[in-house]
């Protein structure tokens, strides 16, 4: 099998005049790899090099492709991508790697840049000072994720100390506010960080909410994905969350196609459980909602509290309580960008006190539901659905709300088809 004409051409306007030592060690290996990665791969959508090479630096930081990265970082900056980006890029990787991992490539990527002919250091691209990096950060966040991040330094000291601070003056406030790179391309790389490092799923969940959220559509990160498959293989490439749809999510009546969305609150840790306190690794309604998808496919979003309950079970009930009555609306980390294109929404919550989490209602709140079919699903420990269905009702205007299913919560990895007949069935 010998190297496509494609795939020359490409290696060639990536590395002029370079000949790779494994044509004569490795033929065999590096005929395949470049047919793949520089042929199929390139030509199976229409990202422009600059954006290729870009999401491709940033997965090898992720893996931590430290040779890879130095090897390639020429063919970026021969594709467009400026060292200013490249500087930028790496800056950010540090928010999610951590300098024990970023550290090798700054001194790559000055290495490469020196030997190009590059003048270091570069213009400076600060955008905001000591004093006002916490302001400026929390704005960032609320442009990027939404209002529901107000406030959201002030959060979570009692479980975490001062991340959620850092979060938002360090990794926003330092690094998202420098020139060199807009929002836009700045949550790319950061999918690309967390997609590349494993791992990662909730956070990678939320950037890829917040990718859309700014403008990178699902198709859009699909494609990113798929130019970063040869260089950080198919197990960290392989459905990303919210980046595909759902297996057999598409169900068809007549000339109409529905698509299904799977919302649902979950608590892990600490859960009520057959007269018992015991700690679970995933909540039972997570369980259910994985059950659903599988049984008639969808995407799956799980709503997030910007604030976490307290990890006493009997703690968190009080807190439970509390917000049920002063009709509390607690922050969320994330919302999908819209649900206008779902048809049937499965919303999933365990009972607390007799109706939803009151997070859900700041998720309900959200959107307009008309036209729209819900299913509701509840798990409780003998509770049943208690007045959620009537309060789903209410807040869910213009909808059609199906009958719910309650399930026994230290029951539910033992209900699949239980679970998976009623979701079929409530379709019908």
């Amino acid at each position: 099998m010998a190297i496509s004409d494609f795939s020359k051409k490409y290696h060639e306007k990536m590395f002029p005049g370079y000949r790779s030592a494994f044509l004569g060690t490795d033929p065999e290996f590096i005929e395949r790899f470049d047919n793949f990665a520089f042929d199929e791969a390139v030509i199976s959508d229409d990202l422009d090099d600059k954006t290729r090479f870009t999401a491709i630096l940033s997965s090898l930081l992720g893996c931590q492709g430290i040779d890879e990265y130095r090897a390639m970082l020429p063919a970026a900056l021969n594709s467009g991508v400026t060292p200013v980006e490249v500087k930028e890029i790496v800056y950010q990787s540090v928010a999610y790697l951590g300098i024990g991992r970023a550290f090798p490539f700054l001194k790559a990527t000055n290495d490469v840049l020196l030997a190009r002919g590059v003048k270091l250091p570069l213009a400076g691209q600060a955008g905001t000072t000591m004093e006002n990096r916490l302001e400026a950060g929390e704005q960032a966040q609320i442009d990027i994720f939404g209002a529901g991040m107000r406030g959201f330094a002030d959060t979570g000291r009692d479980t975490n100390g001062q991340v959620n601070k850092w979060l938002t003056d360090n990794c926003f406030g330092d690094w998202y506010i420098r020139g060199g790179l807009d929002y836009k391309q700045r949550e790319m790389i950061t999918f690309c960080f967390l997609a590349a490092q494993g791992g990662c799923e909730p956070q990678l969940t939320s950037h890829a909410v917040a990718n859309m959220r700014v403008g990178n559509d699902r198709e859009f990160l699909v494609k990113v994905v798929s130019q970063c498959v040869p260089y950080i293989g198919y197990p960290r490439a392989e459905r990303p969350p919210l980046c595909e749809r759902g297996g057999k999510k598409i169900k068809k009546r007549g000339k109409k196609t529905m698509a299904n969305l799977i919302v649902y609150y979950s608590r892990r840790g600490e859960n009520y459980w057959n007269g018992t306190i015991k700690n679970l690794s995933k909540g039972n309604t997570e369980i259910a909602a994985g059950f659903i998808q599988k049984a008639v496919g969808g995407d799956l979003f799980e709503v997030q509290t910007v604030k976490e309950y307290a990890k006493d079970y009997y703690a968190c009930i009080e807190e439970a309580k509390r917000e049920l009555r002063e009709g509390a609306r607690p922050a969320l980390k994330v919302f999908p960008e819209n649900i206008g294109a779902y048809d049937h929404v499965f919303i999933g919550y365990p009972n607390w006190w007799g109706t939803m989490p009151m997070a859900m209602f700041t998720f309900l709140e959200r959107f307009d539901w008309t036209g729209k079919t819900v299913h509701p699903f509840c798990t409780n420990e003998g509770s049943g659905m208690g007045v959620s269905e009537r309060d789903l009702k209410k807040v869910c205007r213009g909808a059609l709300v199906r009958g719910g299913l309650s399930v026994h919560g230290a029951e539910t990895a033992q209900s699949e088809g239980k679970i998976a007949a009623w979701a079929k069935k409530s379709m019908e």
